[in-house]
């Protein structure tokens, strides 16, 4: 029964989120990570892994935007949850998820109504969504940068380590995967990666 199917699957589903959660990660990637793919790069491929309702790859956007306006760019962004894309391609949230939103981007792409906040479509354009299993289907390549943040906490070990190997795979080198504060990977040089800072790696050349 497809209904039933659905209405499990959002009851397993985890869907936190919230728009430049850990502020520490996106001001190194605005500072540093971002400008310097962006200066090696032709055209830099970003992908947000288990997305939720796309606060993550709508605050990269933000800043890919200001940082490359000619949008030499694109982030693909992807869920298990088909019901939460939808809310992600809606664009309307709760000022809870907007806590650390600098002013500057408030200001710019959120527009409020009855209580909601509603994100350019400007903004929302600049995302491609879709539905995958982390576990069950193919991983593009080719990636510069890779965000898979608070997802490996809810898999076993083994699970974790097959898909880090398959994150690095779709990894270029040079490119950098960055995970949940809250979680690690342990001896990352088996993997083919480099901890730059905790939660932030980059692939070896």
């Amino acid at each position: 029964d497809r209904a039933v199917l659905n209405h499990f699957t959002d009851y397993l589903t985890i869907n936190t989120s919230q728009f430049f959660r850990d502020p520490s990660i996106y001001k190194l990637l605005e500072t540093k990570l971002l400008p310097d793919l962006l200066n090696s790069q032709a055209a830099l491929k970003v992908w947000s892994a288990g997305c939720s309702v796309g606060a993550e790859p709508y605050s990269l956007a933000m800043l890919l935007k200001e940082q490359s306006p000619d949008c030499n760019w694109r982030i693909m962004a992807t869920d298990f949850d088909e019901n939460i894309i939808a809310k992600a391609k809606a664009g309307q949230y709760a000022e809870n998820l907007l806590a650390h939103v600098p002013e500057r981007f408030r200001q710019r792409y959120f527009t409020e109504r009855d209580g909601s906040y509603f994100l350019s479509s400007q903004i929302i354009n600049m995302v491609n969504f879709r539905r995958q299993n982390l576990l069950t289907d193919r991983f593009d390549a080719g990636y510069h940068l890779i965000l898979c943040r608070n997802v490996f906490i809810y898999f076993t070990v083994e699970t974790q380590e097959q898909l880090i190997e398959q994150f690095v795979h779709s990894l270029q080198p040079g490119g950098i995967f960055i995970i949940g504060c809250s979680e690690m990977i342990s001896n990352p040089g088996r993997f083919g990666l480099e901890k730059i800072q905790p939660a932030i790696y980059c692939k070896a050349k």
